[in-house]
């Protein structure tokens, strides 16, 4: 090539190529900006996202948790899952239930703001299901152990609060479902808490055997049987009850009691031992069977162990004077 001294048109040249260039630049940033923002593309260095669980997990967790006998961790696991579907009023319903009967754990100071809670637990269940015959039949249970722990007229209110919900939830469900052997029980466990021990019994008794895969039905038939003076067969029932929920350690409380009032020192304490043991390996405090082994000890005039005991109580509740 002969190189003259001319101009050269080389800056022209260059200065397109580099406004093309730039466009190019410019509209594919606009590409990425649009695909990123429609999700078409991850950015970098993004977090992976964390999988939600789902409510039917929540309240599977719950369900376990109750089995084991943990219920403070069942409770947390339903709440987890009402939170999460706050319409379903038998997630509402369900965790009442836990609510309630954990409440028969705790120490007697404890046990009015947890009934509280159960019973809010189930007046937002009724509004969420109002025509859920499950739902009105743990409304039957929830209010009779309210009623339990007041006098007077609340403790009335309660009562036939309870008595309404029973007799609505068998209203809406068919007779021989499990539902309605569970409303025929709560409806039993209050009319025994009314003095109406005959009707009581009779109610008790078609439930046990309508549904006898259910705890509660023989928890309340024991409850039942034992408000009449009949001991013996209330311990079968407590025990049957057992037998399907092994780890709830208020059915080996009322096994024990019950072996103490027929004078039988040494299966009331091996029952009553059974639930201290399994409180302890699930790390839960309560005083409870503490104070039942002190009670039975002290009707024996064995004073030293049952202040041994009734001491071992007072450490997980100071002060506490039931």
């Amino acid at each position: 090539m002969r190189l003259t001294g001319e101009k050269m048109p080389f800056g022209r040249k260059v200065r397109a190529w580099r406004a093309v260039v730039l466009l190019i630049l410019i509209g594919s940033g606009i590409t990425l900006a649009w695909s990123v923002e429609t999700r078409r593309v991850q950015p970098l260095f993004m977090a992976e996202p964390t999988p939600t669980r789902t409510t039917s997990s929540y309240a599977d967790e719950g369900d376990s948790q109750f089995s084991a006998g943990n219920l403070d961790r069942a409770i947390a696991a339903y709440k987890s899952a009402a939170a999460q579907s706050p319409q379903d009023g038998s997630l509402l319903a369900q965790l009442a239930r836990i609510q309630t009967y954990s409440s028969a754990l705790l120490t007697f100071g404890d046990q009015r703001p947890r009934l509280a809670e159960a019973r809010q637990s189930i007046d937002a269940a009724v509004k969420a299901s109002p025509d859920d015959g499950y739902v009105h039949a743990v409304r039957a249970l929830v209010y009779d152990w309210s009623a339990a722990l007041e006098v007077g007229d609340v403790r009335e209110k309660y009562l036939t609060e309870a008595l309404n919900a029973a007799t609505r939830s068998m209203q809406l469900v068919h007779s021989g479902t499990d539902i309605y052997a569970q409303a025929l029980a709560f409806r039993a466990e209050v009319l025994s808490d009314q003095g109406r021990f005959v009707e009581a019994s009779d109610l008790a008794a078609q439930a046990a055997a309508q549904a006898p895969q259910i705890m509660d039905v023989h928890r309340v038939y024991g409850t039942v049987l034992q408000s009449t003076g009949q001991y013996r067969q209330s311990i079968e029932e407590f025990q049957r009850a057992a037998d399907i929920a092994p780890n709830f350690t208020f059915l080996y409380i009322q096994i024990g009691a019950n072996y103490r009032r027929l004078k039988d020192v040494p299966s009331a304490l091996d029952a009553i031992d059974k639930a201290a043991r399994i409180n302890k390996q699930l790390g839960i405090q309560n005083p409870a069977p503490y104070l039942s082994i002190g009670k039975t000890y002290q009707q024996e005039g064995e004073f030293f162990i049952a202040a041994r005991n009734i001491e071992k109580a007072l450490l997980y509740d100071e002060g506490d004077a039931a």
